[in-house]
């Protein structure tokens, strides 16, 4: 908290990189293990700050991402004071219905930074129920869709948003016609819009991060910018099989107590024991390993991909598309796109 009261101080006073630092430093022992608020704040916060330093594009991108969080929030409810206040600019009165607040202050300021930033929403006539890619079975998803600052999981699958409502229709059509406009292969309608918050570390910015949540979700086709790319097999199956695994940026460190392996996080989680498979595993992901070496010749690659996603949503261990191959996939592709 000390970090984020200096970075706020030197936001005030102008000191931009200072600020920025600080920031940076506060985020970092969250990154891995933010919760749904913490995704929020940490856009609001970054957005602010673009914003003050003139950078209209970054500024404007970290609110499309907060939107994004917001509209897909499993327990919207939940959102800490601190956030709302900061996206409101003001505290929310307590007879006031924070998520009105919270929704009508973002449709203005997304709409706002999107015109400071020269980018036109499309129109939409049905707006998109938002979600968490993670209340959608795997296979039920039609593509990942990225632009510059983001991406999401479309499916034609629809599922009840856990926020609802005039205003949310409002900034759900808001957020679609903006991402439309940045990248004009989607769909001019979608029936569900999925977020994969990658278990805490936010919305995926790269190319290759959009191909690790195809690969995790199902998703068979990527739409980056104006190209409409088909993830068939056999490279499906070889991009999964070189998907690394890394130890998650929650974690803190790995001690042996009593004979046990416990992992310890930096904020927020139980510490863990480890089981006998986990423990090499985790030993073995230090310097990254992917899934075709993990599974070995003693181990089918479905239980050690069980494994590794148990892993994941335990915070433990982090999937990363970023094998020679996977690069050499998104190097081609963008070549394509340009």
């Amino acid at each position: 908290m000390n970090f984020i009261i200096l970075a706020r101080l030197y936001r005030r006073l102008g000191r931009f990189a200072d600020s920025r630092e600080y920031y940076a430093k506060a985020f970092s022992t969250t990154m891995g293990a933010r919760s749904e608020s913490d995704l929020i704040y940490t856009e609001v916060c970054l957005a602010r700050l673009s914003a003050d330093e003139g950078h209209t594009g970054d500024a404007f991108f970290g609110w499309l991402r907060a939107a994004l969080h917001w509209l897909s929030s499993r327990v919207p409810e939940a959102i800490g004071w601190r956030t709302a206040a900061a996206i409101a600019d003001r505290a929310v009165p307590p007879e006031a219905s924070v998520a009105d607040e919270v929704t009508r202050a973002l449709v203005k300021i997304l709409a706002d930074a999107a015109g400071s930033a020269g980018v036109e929403a499309k129109h939409v006539a049905h707006p998109a129920a938002f979600v968490n890619a993670e209340d959608l079975p795997a296979g039920t998803f039609d593509a990942a869709a990225g632009a510059r600052g983001g991406g999401v999981l479309l499916s034609r699958t629809r599922k009840q948003p856990a926020l609802a409502g005039q205003q949310i229709d409002q900034l759900s059509a808001l957020v679609y016609g903006l991402l439309a406009s940045l990248n004009p292969a989607l769909p001019e309608q979608a029936a569900t819009v999925a977020l994969d918050t990658r278990f805490g570390c936010g919305v995926p910015w790269e190319p290759s991060e959009l191909i690790g949540s195809a690969l995790t979700f199902g998703a068979p086709r990527i739409l980056l910018e104006d190209r409409n790319v088909e993830i068939a097999e056999p490279a499906r199956s070889a991009f999964e099989m070189d998907l690394q695994l890394h130890p998650g940026p929650a974690v803190r460190e790995v001690v042996t107590t009593d004979g046990a392996s416990i992992l310890r996080f930096k904020r927020y989680r139980e510490q863990r024991q480890l089981s006998a498979e986990e423990i090499a595993i985790v030993a073995a992901a230090r310097d990254g390993l992917t899934l075709r070496d993990a599974s070995g010749s003693d181990r089918r690659l479905d239980h050690v991909e069980s494994v590794a996603r148990q892993l994941e949503c335990d915070r433990l261990m982090r999937k990363l598309s970023t094998t020679l191959r996977q690069l050499g996939f998104v190097i081609s592709f963008l070549q394509v796109a340009c």
